[in-house]
């Protein structure tokens, strides 16, 4: 477990929904997802980030819903060209950016909004291009 960052509430919701379509009751829940990660928890609360991606990833979510953009906004265009110079690439084309870890990033607790893409505001995409930015900016500087 690299990531020991305990899930937030957006991801907490997400699982919710995922277990709560496959299991009736709480037990259940818990029963698989400590089968599932072979730890045994309190609550899903006490997942940590990683185990929210590996157990979402497990269950079908399709976390590039968070990443839906639209060509006609400029400020979308220029994060999908930062995701690009960042080296998230879609392996099937590599001509288009990797959606779904994008996807990841906007469900992440690293997204300072906890929205999707297209739920934020100009300033908010503005902020998020710019946080895209610094971490292009490391990754030349430790290069």
């Amino acid at each position: 477990m690299n990531n020991m960052t305990t899930i937030k509430p957006h991801q907490i919701r997400i699982l919710q929904t995922l277990l709560g379509k496959r299991f009736k009751d709480r037990e259940a829940r818990l029963h698989f997802v400590y089968s599932f990660i072979w730890r045994e928890l309190p609550s899903i609360k006490s997942l940590t980030e990683d185990e929210f991606f590996y157990l979402a990833h497990h269950l079908g979510y399709h976390f590039e819903m968070h990443a839906y953009f639209n060509v006609q906004n400029r400020q979308h265009l220029k994060l999908l060209a930062l995701c690009h110079e960042l080296g998230w690439i879609d392996e099937a084309n590599p001509k288009y950016a990797d959606i779904k870890r994008l996807g990841r990033w906007f469900c992440s607790s690293k997204n300072p909004f906890k929205k999707s893409l297209q739920n934020l505001t100009p300033c908010e995409v503005g902020k998020v291009n710019n946080i895209f930015e610094k971490m292009l900016t490391q990754r030349y500087e430790r290069s």
